[in-house]
């Protein structure tokens, strides 16, 4: 089978990309939705290579990388997210099982491809997290590994997720539901002891519809405060990505001054249990101090929702400056470790800090990032 190799043309692409990557991610139905997340994009359309029978009948394979802006040692620039390095593996089995032979490299062929058509659109950094399948063809293509610790924190919010969590050590359904029970009142009760009478009233979480310039300040706070590497969040790129109803955004007010924001992602997952993940967070220099304050009103507005559990997927990055995963388990919040492959490809312009970037504790990582897009 020979194949061709090429950057995504015009929408006569679209259906076959829709009908792929559909496969793949819930969250594309439709070419609108697959429009809103690769061409909407405020920062330009994403950088798209496909893969195809050279006939140009058969759509193969697909990778992208998807624009936005980088903050990093008082530098801003354009960079990306490699992702969606998808293949039609079923049609491939097809064609083995015929007889026909594959050609060898197809992936690193494909995301060769794309970081070559990402710097020619001036594009300076691209980071990705390839499943393990994925991995060797991102390596192979040039992308270098940064080391990290990732940990997944829950706060319980009720009986019934617990029992799902015991379920797989815990046969017995009677043994089940009385220990989620009796183990439900204890982390009740030790976070209503840890909280009891401790909240500030000066903070409030006011709800808001959408971002704009005033909470650009907010970034443009952080940038000019702390030397790290974080997606600039300015109000375009913030409203496009969270524009669903499932995000509910805040503005963190303190005494009346807007001094952060946070974004909660409510929804049911494939179990059945609704949840809220606190997708992105960020917070002036001087107010990281009343994250403990803020992460309990979170949990309360968690539980005004009725979900099942909140969770935050934590990077041991930059944060750890402010004792973030500290403040968890004070919080009584439980964890399990996560593993994720973070790789980056950045230009020749980056090499004398080279070092400074691949190291984990420069960047400001959230689930702004890590979300599927």
């Amino acid at each position: 089978m020979k194949t061709v190799i090429r950057a995504r043309s015009d929408e006569g692409d679209d259906s076959k990309i829709v009908s792929l990557l559909s496969g793949f991610y819930e969250n594309i139905n439709s070419r609108d939705d697959w429009k809103h997340l690769y061409l909407d994009n405020p920062e330009g359309k994403a950088i798209v290579s496909l893969i195809e029978e050279s006939s140009g009948e058969k759509l193969i394979g697909h990778y992208s990388v998807i624009r936005m802006y980088f903050v990093a040692f008082g530098k801003r620039f354009l960079g990306g997210k490699g992702e969606g390095e998808i293949f039609d593996l079923s049609y491939l089995r097809s064609l083995i099982k015929r007889g026909q032979k594959i050609e060898s490299g197809l992936s690193t062929r494909l995301v060769s491809h794309t970081l070559e058509g990402a710097k020619k659109e001036g594009i300076q950094m691209v980071c990705t997290n390839p499943s393990e399948l994925a991995l060797r063809s991102h390596l192979d293509s040039g992308y270098e590994t940064v080391d990290h610790e990732l940990r997944i924190f829950v706060s319980i919010l009720n009986r019934r997720y617990l029992a799902h969590l015991l379920s797989e050590r815990l046969k017995s359904r009677i043994v089940r539901d009385v220990s989620s029970c009796l183990l439900a009142m204890v982390l009740k009760s030790l976070f209503f002891m840890k909280t009891f009478l401790k909240g500030d009233e000066k903070i409030e979480l006011k709800p808001i519809i959408r971002f704009n310039e005033e909470t650009d300040k907010l970034m443009e706070a952080f940038a000019g405060s702390f030397d790290c590497i974080a997606i600039e969040r300015n109000h375009k790129h913030l409203n496009w990505r969270f524009s669903g109803e499932e995000y509910r955004k805040f503005t963190v007010e303190y005494d009346s001054k807007t001094v952060g924001y946070v974004v909660l992602h409510v929804f049911t997952n494939p179990n059945g249990f609704k949840e809220a993940c606190l997708v992105d967070y960020l917070f002036m220099k001087d107010y990281w101090v009343i994250f403990k304050d803020v992460i309990i009103k979170i949990v309360e507005e968690a539980r005004k929702n009725e979900c099942d559990f909140l969770r935050l997927n934590y990077m041991y990055d930059f944060k750890e400056n402010f004792s973030i995963s500290k403040i968890l388990k004070n919080l009584f919040f439980l964890q399990r470790y996560d593993k994720r492959n973070i790789l980056l490809s950045f230009s020749p312009q980056f090499e004398q800090e080279k070092l400074k970037i691949l190291n984990i504790r420069n960047w400001y990582f959230t689930d702004l990032y890590f979300e599927a897009y």
